[in-house]
């Protein structure tokens, strides 16, 4: 699973990032490699590198980011996002759409079959990557659905999800966000000492490498998250503003390592876009 798709109290924790705007630290675009599912059929995606990068700067053996801004990717900008709240699916129907199509007893022939009888819901649903205007889950003309893909999302059909949603509130910033995530997983994630560490010693890493937008994925915390960023007004730290982007991501009840969290949380997602 995208191991820095950050709760909303996890992204205002990390807030101190935005009094430093001014920071320089360069980026290198590359390729990421989204992954599969880790729980059932779910189509979620991996940290999204496929080599685990050497621990340059640090002790052997220590989890911590390289002395210089890792090579990481933002991805590509989304179409225009469909219009919220269209009315067209029940939360009943979303739920079912999840079980049919992306739970771990969905298969190709639950997801048709689904598709079939709920074809106004399906079709805000799901919308092809290449459409005018997306939908909250991306499918690809170009796969062949099948019963470990039965909608035939994207590779990373459920990132783009939020990807989306963060964009509505503000154009771009979903994938400023996603670029930031990137560098996260390339920062530490990834790399080999950081692969089998603790949990407390992954987040300080994860700290270090935002370093109060002064670290290395400093700037690209900022564009994202900085309060005096392009993104500001999106995330729940700006006082007063009328939208927020903290919606996007999964609630503290929505606990995204089980499937009745994960089925919870695709349920919203959905019915934001399309439910009344």
């Amino acid at each position: 699973m995208f191991k820095h798709i950050l709760g909303a109290a996890a992204v205002a924790a990390l807030l101190s990032v935005g009094c430093s705007s001014s920071t320089t630290t360069s980026t290198t675009a590359a390729t990421t490699d989204a992954g599969k599912a880790d729980s059932g059929s779910v189509v979620l995606a991996d940290s999204g590198t496929s080599t685990p990068s050497a621990d340059a700067g640090a002790p052997a053996g220590v989890c911590a980011p390289p002395d210089t801004t890792p090579t990481f990717s933002t991805p590509s900008a989304l179409p225009a996002t469909a219009a919220w709240a269209t009315g067209a699916c029940q939360s009943a129907t979303v739920g079912s759409f999840v079980t049919a199509c992306l739970g771990s007893t969905a298969t190709k022939a639950l997801c048709d079959s689904w598709k079939q009888a709920n074809a106004s819901c399906s079709s805000c649903l799901l919308t092809a990557n290449n459409a005018a205007a997306v939908g909250p889950f991306l499918v690809d003309p170009s796969i062949t659905a099948d019963d470990t893909n039965p909608p035939g999302l994207v590779q990373d059909g459920f990132l783009g999800s939020i990807q989306g949603c963060l964009n509505h509130f503000k154009a771009g910033c979903g994938e400023k966000y996603f670029g930031f995530a990137n560098c996260l997983n390339a920062a530490c994630d990834d790399k080999t000492n950081c692969k089998n560490a603790s949990q407390a010693d992954q987040d300080t890493c994860t700290e270090d490498a935002i370093g109060g937008g002064q670290g290395v994925c400093g700037a690209a915390a900022v564009a994202a998250l900085g309060t005096n960023g392009s993104c500001k007004g999106v995330f729940p730290h700006d006082a007063g503003s009328a939208i927020t982007g903290e919606a996007c991501f999964a609630a503290s009840s929505e606990d995204t390592s089980t499937e009745a969290g994960i089925t919870a949380y695709f349920t919203r997602l959905g019915m934001m876009y399309c439910g009344q």
